[in-house]
């Protein structure tokens, strides 16, 4: 446990760095969050709808998909509030192991989250809509985000498996 800590930490530094994650890119962050976050509910409703609806997953529940939308909330705004604490980092390890106990083709979970990224990038165009320039800043900032989470889980997923 401790090696799989070091190495989560060590690979958030890497990748953060790899995607010019600035500091300066946490306002963008932000905001990305305040267009996106009053909806985040409803979409993983719908999200978790769909996975039950098309994907065979008899351990998810209606009771589990109730406690999982919170964490998901919870550990999205740690995200993009650029909170790369300890609790984060155990919020990323708890998601691969998850997935990985599951047993979650890693290629679900990549179309899975593309699915919300999507629906992320369509409520920032919505909002945005008359300003192309502000959605590509945006669009930037929630990709990279995206891109460390994802690959942060994965890297776990893959050290659950050797």
């Amino acid at each position: 446990m401790a090696n799989q800590e070091y190495s989560v930490n060590a690979l958030m530094a890497d990748q953060l760095k790899f995607v010019d994650l600035a500091t300066t890119d946490s306002i963008t962050a932000a905001e990305v969050w305040e267009i996106i976050e009053p909806d985040l509910a409803v979409m993983l409703t719908e999200f978790y709808k769909k996975i039950q609806e098309e994907i065979e997953t008899p351990a998810l529940t209606h009771e589990q998909v109730k406690r999982l939308i919170p964490a998901q909330i919870e550990h999205w705004r740690k995200l993009f509030k650029f909170d790369f604490s300890t609790d984060y980092e155990n919020s990323v390890r708890r998601v691969g192991i998850a997935h990985h106990r599951i047993d979650l083709k890693p290629q679900l979970y990549v179309a899975g989250y593309t699915l919300i990224q999507n629906y992320m990038l369509e409520k920032i165009y919505a909002h945005y809509a008359d300003t192309p320039e502000k959605v590509f800043s945006l669009s930037l900032v929630l990709n990279k985000l995206i891109s460390v989470d994802m690959g942060l889980a994965l890297s776990v997923y893959q050290m659950e498996l050797l």
